[in-house]
């Protein structure tokens, strides 16, 4: 597993510093939508002026507003007007493409930048894939917390037919509730299995309110829950079938997700030991 770049607003300018605040880096939403960065999430911080380097969390300001406010003792290692590079990075075992974007002086959107670095799968072939097996994917997806909300993480499996693992992905994912971790798993396994050119996907989890609110079983009463839903459920429309069922955690598959969820929490918790 490697700390790998996901996501980097490259050379936005300081608008406002508080050292007094209680901390954070606020940056404007519309920034953090280009680039997949969360609010709540670790970040690296480069000033570009004057070499100086921290690690703090995402706090989202106004949209179109521009802002990126460093707050907290950082707010000491930087000035209004300093061009900083803001970087998140994710804990994978395969390669990712990051989304990086170049601001204007007012730290609006210009565009997308790429690397050009040799393009990699998305995640590990473990296992040779056919054309058929491609064709239709058996997805196995779990999340957890710890606390809830708490330290949350996901992981997926993706099969052949014949339950044979071909690809595996897992990711922290900061402080958020146990049924936020589930859905980003899905959403992540749906992800995956398009990118791979799935048109057929089996679903399973041994999250009963997720399958059911995705099956339209529970009525959805949870504001926080609800964009996770409408956007699970555009995903699984853009493929030609789909099935999704829910199954105990005893599930030979499932436990293994959750093995990786909690991989990916204890090694998150050994990282904020050091």
């Amino acid at each position: 597993m490697r700390f790998v770049l996901r996501g980097k607003i490259h050379r936005a300018t300081i608008t406002e510093r508080h050292p007094d605040y209680v901390g954070s880096i606020v940056v404007d939403p519309v920034l953090l939508k280009h680039t997949d960065i969360w609010p709540g999430e670790r970040v690296l911080v480069s000033d570009a002026d004057n070499g100086a380097r921290f690690e703090t969390y995402i706090f989202e300001g106004e949209p179109d507003s521009g802002i990126i406010s460093v707050n907290g003792g950082a707010a000491h290692l930087v000035k209004e007007g300093d061009k900083v590079i803001i970087m998140a990075f994710e804990l994978t075992d395969h390669p990712i493409d990051p989304k990086v974007i170049i601001v204007d002086g007012k730290n609006k959107f210009v565009k997308n930048m790429s690397y050009s670095s040799p393009p990699a799968p998305p995640a590990p072939t473990i296992g040779h894939i056919s054309t058929s097996d491609k064709k239709k994917l058996k997805l196995y997806s779990d999340g957890g917390s710890r606390g809830n909300p708490g330290k949350a993480a996901y992981a997926f499996l993706i099969c052949s037919e014949d339950d044979k693992i071909v690809k595996k992905g897992s990711r922290f994912l900061g402080t958020m509730t146990n049924n936020e971790a589930e859905y980003h798993g899905l959403i992540a396994a749906l992800k995956e299995a398009r990118s791979m050119g799935a048109t057929h996907v089996s679903v399973t989890m041994d999250s009963e309110l997720v399958v059911k609110q995705v099956k339209g079983e529970y009525r959805m009463k949870a504001d926080n829950l609800r964009p996770l839903l409408d956007e699970a459920r555009a995903l699984l429309g853009q493929f030609i079938g789909h099935d999704i069922r829910n199954v105990p955690r005893e599930n030979e598959m499932i436990s293994k997700a959750d093995d990786l969820v909690n991989e990916e929490l204890d090694l998150m918790s050994q990282k904020t030991k050091l």
